[in-house]
């Protein structure tokens, strides 16, 4: 079986999966591009390179990626400040 077939499968049975979840809880669905956003922000969090999640995301630039992402969360700001003051205090 090709590979885009079983992935296609793949994918509705996680859509199928996800609309039950979502009705048992009484949330509105959404879609899943949510998991792709959050999937991004926790690699960026975690320490991942731009040019890195820029790769992963499949992103035409680097620029994309930075601008949707890098002042999404006082944390990252918060570690490049840090980074900084490490620096200085050399």
């Amino acid at each position: 079986m090709p590979k885009e077939i079983i992935l296609l499968g793949l994918a509705c049975d996680t859509y199928r999966l996800l609309k039950v979840y979502f009705i048992t809880a009484d949330v509105e669905y959404k879609g899943t591009h949510g998991f792709r956003h959050t999937h991004a922000v926790l690699l960026l969090e975690a320490g991942a390179s731009i040019k890195y999640v820029s790769d992963r995301l499949e992103h035409k630039t680097i620029k994309t990626t930075a601008d949707t992402y890098l002042d999404v969360t006082d944390k990252i700001e918060e570690d490049e400040l840090q980074k900084f003051s490490a620096y200085v205090k050399k």
